[in-house]
């Protein structure tokens, strides 16, 4: 029999909560998280319906204990609290007694940030670290780092809409081979214009 794989913590942020707890009362209550567009300015705020995580990137990086001027995109921000949650509900004091990875899936990475000052780009470099944020593994890269696993086994998986569920059949695939002892997997993403538009460009939204 090969080894075996086993879910030993869980963390979630989302339009319908704010930690695993939340999302469940949420779910068996069917509370619905979709809305109109309020925390993004974009043409289409009145036209389209999305699910916004209503925490602030200050909410955030004080949840985190990050100082404000942590250069974290909001996906970076998303996903180092939902994996923080997931730390804490395993138990685990030392995030490296044993062989731990982190494979995080991702599409839009540091778009968010991009998108505020791509039009400052050409006439500073103040916001660089920004703009340098926006490939994938940069938000995976900042998780890492702030988890305490810089030096581990960290990569990023961008596949789209499957991203965050080939990160987890990677993880128990390391697992199995032996490569791993425990990894942290999982995806996140923060709503940005790039995404809005480009569904929309789709036609694949609803208005309702």
């Amino acid at each position: 029999m090969g080894k075996g794989v086993a879910i030993t913590g869980m963390g979630i942020i989302s339009a319908i909560g704010n930690n695993v707890e939340e999302n469940h009362q949420s779910l068996i209550s069917e509370k619905t998280g979709i809305s109109r567009i309020t925390k993004i300015d974009t043409i289409h705020k009145d036209e389209i319906m999305v699910g916004e995580i209503e925490a602030t990137n200050t909410e955030l990086k004080l949840q985190l204990g990050l100082p404000e001027k942590a250069p974290f995109s909001r996906t970076a921000l998303l996903g180092a609290l939902a994996a923080k949650q997931a730390i804490q509900d395993a138990k685990i004091e030392n995030i490296n007694d044993c062989v731990t990875g982190l494979i995080s899936g991702t599409t839009v990475g540091g778009m968010d940030k991009s998108e505020q000052y791509y039009y400052e780009y050409f006439e500073t470099d103040k916001h660089w670290d920004y703009i340098n944020g926006l490939h994938a593994g940069d938000s995976t890269q900042k998780i890492a780092r702030y988890l305490g696993l810089d030096e581990s086994f960290v990569t990023s998986i961008s596949s789209a809409c499957s991203s965050a569920a080939n990160a987890i059949m990677l993880g128990a695939r390391m697992i199995k081979s032996g490569r791993l002892d425990r990894v942290i997997v999982g995806g996140c993403d923060s709503l940005c214009k790039f995404t809005i538009n480009g569904f929309k460009t789709l036609m694949i939204l609803s208005d309702t």
